[in-house]
């Protein structure tokens, strides 16, 4: 009896505290690291993620242990009673050699029973330890995905809100698109309201000035019937007889008297229109009307000018607005692989422009250079410029060509003055002091190629003597002797 309680003690069965209650919760004590393991209804699990199939699975098989648990431990108890009354009446019987012999088998039977139980009890217990462990992973992956799907939840609301903002926004700058459109319509019809005023004023105004041309040309048709009259009364009268004079200047003044009449109906018509009666009031008037529908004409089109020009303006700063919003909405995400491609470009751009610019800057130095030693030439040659270069800006890149030939033009007819002064000896040599001085010395090669017109000539092109550099063969020979 003794030995069978120590058997379950090792075993880590707690018989002590069962009780054949089914609603009671049974403990187990782990072998392996002395914990208790206590048992929980299903139900307690299935309030958190009732979709995890593997999850109910591994209840169900946990329940399943259990109860076989369960029924183990009554079987072992069954089995203690019954061991228990053996004993009993093993004891009550007389002792023999037969009934001990007897009592020894029973309790070699019993062991061994006792053992086996013992063992599948063992596998039953790692076999439980398994699935709790496995059921606390699981649980550890359920609490994973719930923080993941929490977080979600927030990026989710996050990305809702702004959807909903960028929503809001798009229809208020829609609202204010269409409040532009129609108060750009509303001063478009203005605009043509005052546009068929105008042409309205301006038709009137060119009726007004072609009746005042009608009365213009009136008036000079008159003007000239009294000069074509005036003319054919005078030939008349060269031509006529004294004894006519009196009666051709009878019909002289009948005419003249009919064309005073015309010019004072003409008048009356224009006093009736005017309604003024001085000559000089009506022109004046006349002309204040035309300064008057002129400064009216130009401060209408003034206005509408600067209508347009603030609606335009307006409408540039809602296209520009609705720019941005499609920029912005555009880059939140697909334009930051291009932006790194635009930044790598750019750079390069940025350094090739750096290049191009000291590139610029050398040439300008070096044309600066050419251009002061010119001007020095000139200056110390005191060469003839003509006319024209000396009121322009001086050495340019259009009368470059035109200084230097007037450079060498003076350099040769200095050496041909030097040579025609130095007397010739016998041998043909010159007596020059400077060439005297030049040919003692010896000319030291300072390393410098000098540049010559042979090494921009084509092949087989054969010259004899020099000739003036062209602008692009100086800029070359610059660029070559720079680099």
């Amino acid at each position: 009896m003794v030995h069978f309680k120590q058997l379950n003690s090792a075993s880590g069965i707690d018989t002590s505290s069962h009780s054949n209650d089914s609603t009671s919760t049974p403990q187990l004590v782990d072998p392996v690291h002395n914990v208790e393991v206590f048992h929980r209804e299903p139900s307690e699990y299935s309030a958190g993620n009732t979709e995890n199939s593997e999850l109910q699975r591994v209840r169900r098989q946990i329940t399943l242990f259990t109860k076989k648990i369960q029924a183990e431990k009554c079987r072992i108890e069954k089995l203690n009673e019954q061991i228990a009354t053996y004993e009993t009446k093993l004891l009550l019987r007389p002792t023999s050699c037969s009934a001990e012999r007897g009592a020894r088998g029973n309790a070699a039977r019993m062991k061994k029973q006792i053992s086996l139980m013992e063992d599948r009890l063992n596998k039953g217990l790692v076999a439980f330890n398994k699935k709790v462990a496995a059921t606390k992973e699981l649980r550890r992956k359920i609490d994973e995905m719930r923080q993941e799907r929490c977080r979600f939840d927030e990026i989710y609301t996050k990305l809702e809100h702004e959807i909903q903002l960028n929503a809001r926004e798009m229809e208020r700058v829609l609202e204010d698109g269409q409040m532009r459109i129609k108060a750009r319509d509303k001063a478009l019809n203005e605009v043509e309201g005052l546009r068929k005023v105008l042409l309205e004023t301006r038709e009137a105004l060119r009726l007004d000035k072609e009746e005042l041309q009608k009365l213009q040309e009136q008036e000079e048709n008159q003007l000239l019937t009294e000069q074509s009259a005036a003319e054919v009364s005078r030939s008349a009268t060269a031509q006529s007889q004294k004894s006519e004079a009196k009666s051709s200047l009878q019909i002289q003044d009948m005419e003249n008297y009919d064309d005073e009449k015309m010019l004072d109906e003409a008048f009356a018509k224009v006093k009736m229109l005017a309604g003024m009666d001085d000559a000089d009031a009506i022109v004046e008037k006349l002309n204040q009307i035309d300064d008057g529908n002129f400064s009216r004409f130009s401060y209408i089109t003034n206005e509408l000018e600067a209508e347009s020009d603030e609606l335009k303006q307006r409408i540039a700063e809602a296209q520009s607005q609705l720019d941005i919003l499609k920029c912005s909405e555009w880059n939140t995400g697909s334009n930051q692989n291009a932006g790194g491609a635009l930044e790598k470009r750019k750079r390069e751009l940025q350094d090739k422009l750096n290049e191009i610019d000291l590139e610029y800057q050398w040439k300008l130095d070096s044309w600066e250079r050419i251009r002061a030693s010119i001007q020095t030439a000139c200056h110390e040659l005191d060469v003839s410029i003509p006319c024209h270069f000396v009121v322009s800006d001086g050495v340019t890149m259009n009368n470059v060509m035109e200084y230097l030939a007037a450079i060498e033009k003076k350099a040769i007819d200095i050496i041909q003055a030097l040579n025609d002064d130095d007397p010739e000896y016998e041998d043909g040599s010159q007596c020059s002091p400077r060439r005297t001085v030049f040919a003692n010395k010896k000319l030291v090669d300072s390393g410098v190629s000098l540049p010559n017109t042979n090494d921009f000539a084509p092949d087989g092109f054969d010259d004899d003597g020099d000739r003036p550099f062209t602008f692009q063969e100086l800029q070359s020979s610059l660029f070559t002797t720079k680099l």
